[in-house]
């Protein structure tokens, strides 16, 4: 949350919230919660690696792909197996906005 500035973090070292109780301001419980959850895509893994083998999952850091999408796309690829397609000929960025163009159309800001 530091990373992101949050302004509760900024005020309170990794250990306070980490040790946040029912004593702490409700601000720093919630801090808490939100950096300690394992959020509910692990609940959805958790179902999936009851079917699937944890080789066949592929995850997608999506920071990466906001910022590397051709990139991110091509591993995409590799790990399914299927035949390359140049993404760079479609996404581009344009003043720091992500581009998608799609059937001769462009859609901004994706």
């Amino acid at each position: 949350m530091r990373s992101h500035e949050d302004p509760i973090a900024m005020r309170h070292s990794f250990m306070e919230v980490l040790e946040a109780n029912a004593t702490s301001s409700a601000e720093l419980r919630h801090l808490r919660d939100h950096c300690l959850d394992p959020g509910k895509y692990y609940f959805h893994i958790l179902h999936w690696l009851a079917f699937f083998p944890a080789s066949h999952l592929w995850f997608v850091d999506g920071v990466k792909l906001q910022l590397q999408p051709v990139a991110e796309m091509n591993k995409l690829q590799q790990f399914l197996g299927v035949t390359f397609f140049n993404y760079s000929s479609l996404i581009a960025y344009v003043n720091n906005t992500l581009v998608v163009y799609i059937k001769n159309t462009v859609d901004a800001g994706c």
